[in-house]
């Protein structure tokens, strides 16, 4: 078994400083909210939530007996996660702006400890605008303090739709972006300069136990620069260029040969053409080299298409539609390989009233291996939630999800599943 020589706090230590950030977070961030008022605000809040996961391990078929160890199926667990958050929000002048926040939340399997974990989300914003220019800097990271044993899975075809990214994200890992936004406008035209930066750093062992899914590290970092011309007084044109690297790490010591330089040409529109309606859809084209020695039957010269598109649109004051569409190429998180990405959703909220709410949603992830790996993976997520308001500051919530992951080829019937979530939360802001 290889393992990683770093290594984050134990889970013991881990439990501890996540209580006190609670108790810190909830108890003591109220009266916080009270300092230099004038400069400062603050958000704080509590949230309990109760779920019912009918397929924890995303297996619908019994393991092979010859696995050792591999994950059981069907198997239904409560769930039980209390979160907390705080919020900082300074304006020190109109170009520069800070908002930072911090959430940490304990999950507990009550039927599968092994999922239990610790999660902390950090998220950091600056920026502001001043006449002919504007600028961004974000970063957000998620540390995820969880077990440090990936899963093995028995069933034919492997690992479920799309590596199973659920039990995934319960090991433990550290992931984080980042993004920056340079803007100057003259007249009608505006040039910007763009970056964005992905690290994923998964501190799971490494094994060679059969189906054993051994999570290899990955980033991406990308720049350039785009033009925009104003069609309307709030929307515009958009062409641009960026170029950037992917990497992947290793695999049971040997690095992977997926490794790559891109080239990504952009066009499309953004702004607000009517005052319900709100689009950012980008899309174009991308080439890519990749490293010497992947294998024979890869091709290490690719184009491909490339989408990052989302609207919003409010056609009545208490109806929201939002809209979204990704696809762009990835290296895998759980094989030595690269994958194309797609993935879009459709949501609608409705407000019945000041105090009762529904919002319904459907979401459908495609994704599809370069050769030589023979994999098709379609994940499909119909959702509703149902949300009420006691008060300004105390709301309920009642959500339903519904995965039915599907494999396109013939004899993997392992990677394909259906699972059932049902969850209510209470949530307490101060």
């Amino acid at each position: 078994m290889a393992q990683k020589t770093m290594r984050f706090p134990t889970r013991t230590v881990c439990s501890t400083r996540f209580l006190c950030a609670i108790l810190l977070t909830a108890v003591f961030a109220a009266p916080v909210a009270g300092f230099a008022a004038s400069d400062w605000k603050t958000s704080t809040s509590l949230t309990l939530r109760e779920t019912y996961d009918s397929n924890v391990f995303l297996q619908d078929h019994a393991p092979n007996p010859a696995t050792v160890g591999a994950a059981p199926a069907r198997l239904g667990s409560m769930v039980t996660s209390l979160s907390a958050s705080l919020g900082l929000e300074k304006k020190q002048s109109a170009l520069f702006g800070f908002t930072a926040s911090y959430a940490p939340e304990a999950v507990r399997f009550h039927s599968a400890s092994t999922e239990d974990h610790f999660i902390h989300r950090t998220a950091v914003s600056l920026g502001g605008s001043d006449g002919a220019l504007s600028w961004s800097l974000t970063n957000s990271g998620i540390w995820t303090d969880g077990s440090v044993d990936a899963p093995i899975f028995g069933g034919p075809g492997g690992a479920p739709a799309i590596g199973g990214t659920a039990v995934r994200d319960r090991r433990e890992a550290f992931a984080d972006r980042s993004s920056f936004k340079l803007a100057v406008t003259a007249g009608r035209w505006l040039v910007r300069v763009v970056g964005a930066g992905y690290w994923h750093d998964f501190r799971t062992n490494q094994t060679t136990l059969t189906g054993c899914s051994n999570y290899i590290d990955r980033s991406e970092v990308t720049g350039g620069v785009e033009a925009g011309y104003a069609v309307a007084p709030k929307t515009r044109l958009i062409a641009g260029f960026r170029y950037g690297r992917q990497a992947q790490s290793s695999n049971l010591g040997v690095d992977s040969p997926y490794d790559s330089w891109l080239r990504r040409y952009v066009a499309g529109i953004e702004g607000s053409p009517k005052a319900w309606l709100q689009l950012n859809l980008l899309a174009g084209f991308e080439t890519r080299t990749y490293a010497a020695g992947t294998p024979a039957a890869f091709d290490r010269n690719k184009s491909q298409l490339w989408i990052d598109a989302s609207a919003a649109a409010t056609p009545t004051k208490r109806d929201t539609i939002q809209f979204s569409l990704r696809r762009a190429d990835h290296p895998a998180s759980s094989s030595v390989s690269v994958y194309a990405d797609t993935s879009g959703e459709i949501s609608w909220q409705h407000r019945c009233s000041d105090r009762f709410g529904v919002r319904s949603s459907f979401k459908v992830c495609a994704a599809d291996w370069h050769a030589p790996v023979a994999r098709r993976d379609r994940i499909y997520t119909p959702g509703v939630q149902l949300q009420y308001a006691f008060n300004p500051r105390f709301n309920a919530e009642l959500a339903a999800t519904y995965d039915r992951g599907e494999s396109l080829l013939a004899a993997t019937a392992g990677r394909e599943f259906r699972r059932h979530a049902i969850s209510i939360s209470l949530k307490r802001t101060f």
